[in-house]
């Protein structure tokens, strides 16, 4: 028997993290928390009869959420009543894995949110900790050849600001502190591309009757950019029919590409350019309103390379019909700085 068992455990394989379930009673907040934090997207969900999401990564259903509500039978008798399944034990984090950390570390600061870093370089891993609405950690990880704005101690605990006054008396925190606080050149975004492991790619030739870009003094508007990728678009449809939300972010990080080549043709040095305009539009069916997630694929991507030099205004605007059935097109205004 006990042979029997081992067997048929054996057998068994996890294969991946499917997807976990919250009960809140701050569903809304929690979803507009994981959709503008995480960057997870309300999708298709069964027709229960009790108020929820589920929210996607891709095309996985990664968290679903439902209420709270102490008086629907139906939440109780698909879920269980919440309060006779709790226990000893509780969730102590839940973690997701990752790309592109300056994008994300861009996104919490712009959103205010309070976040805790740390470096593994046992796992080769950056993590990054942040409180849910709910109180839960949630861990974001990063391979950790990807570019962090934080310094660490031997643990890989990120140093907080205080602990680089503090010295020891042997010196090495005196040089450690002498080190960090002293003024840091900035990354030129020719450098954040190598660290992002992107690649400007050749500018994309105008296909109509039009120059890919013009400049007028120091300022340089480009043509809309489409998701060009080796002389073929890799991307069209409709965004909520034929792709979704996530191609289409995809999409948009290609036009962006599309758009630094531009703009390093005109410049002559992308070092030399600092980003002032996007104008993106999206080709959606019709009450599709998901416009700004899908252009942050292209925001996110700027201010990652450019930093203070990539904040820049923006105009999002939707489409039933686009040129050649692209998805997105994004055209950018910029000056070039002497």
């Amino acid at each position: 028997m006990n042979q029997l068992i081992h067997t048929s455990m054996m057998a068994m394989r996890i294969q991946k993290l499917d997807h976990y379930t919250l009960r809140t009673e701050h569903v809304e907040e929690t979803r507009r928390f994981l959709e503008e934090v995480a960057g997870l997207r309300v999708g298709p969900r069964p027709a229960f009869q009790f108020p929820g999401y589920w929210l996607y990564a891709g095309d996985t259903p990664l968290v679903h959420l439902a209420t709270l509500e102490k008086d629907n039978p139906e939440l109780h008798r698909y879920l269980g009543d919440r309060a006779t399944g709790t226990g000893p034990g509780a969730i102590d984090h839940i973690a997701f894995r990752c790309a592109d950390l300056p994008a994300f570390e861009s996104r919490l600061n712009r959103l205010g949110v309070t976040y805790t870093p740390r470096t593994v370089p046992q796992l080769r891993e950056h993590q990054v900790f942040v409180k849910d609405p709910n109180g839960i950690t949630l861990e974001f990880i990063f391979a950790m050849d990807e570019a962090a704005s934080w310094r660490t101690d031997a643990s890989g605990v990120a140093l907080p600001a205080a602990s680089r006054d503090t010295d020891r008396g042997d010196g090495i925190d005196s040089m450690r502190t002498a080190l960090e606080t002293a003024p840091a050149r900035p990354l030129l975004p020719t450098e954040r591309l190598a660290e992002l492991g992107l690649t400007v790619p050749p500018p994309p030739g105008a296909v109509a009757a039009y120059v890919p870009w013009t400049r007028i003094g120091n300022l340089v508007t480009t043509s809309f950019q489409l998701p060009w990728k080796e002389g073929k678009l890799a991307y069209v449809g409709s965004v909520g029919s034929d792709l979704t939300v996530e191609e289409a972010y995809q999409a948009a990080r290609l036009c962006a590409l599309n758009g630094l080549a531009q703009l390093q043709q005109a410049a002559g040095d992308l070092n030399k350019v600092r980003i002032v305009r996007i104008e993106g539009h999206v080709g959606c069916r019709e009450g599709f309103s998901d416009i700004p997630a899908v252009l942050n694929g292209g925001s996110e991507l700027i201010n990652a390379v450019f930093g203070d030099k990539g904040r820049h205004a923006r105009t999002a605007l939707g489409h039933v019909v686009m040129p050649l059935n692209v998805p997105v097109m994004l055209g950018f205004w910029a000056e070039i700085l002497e």
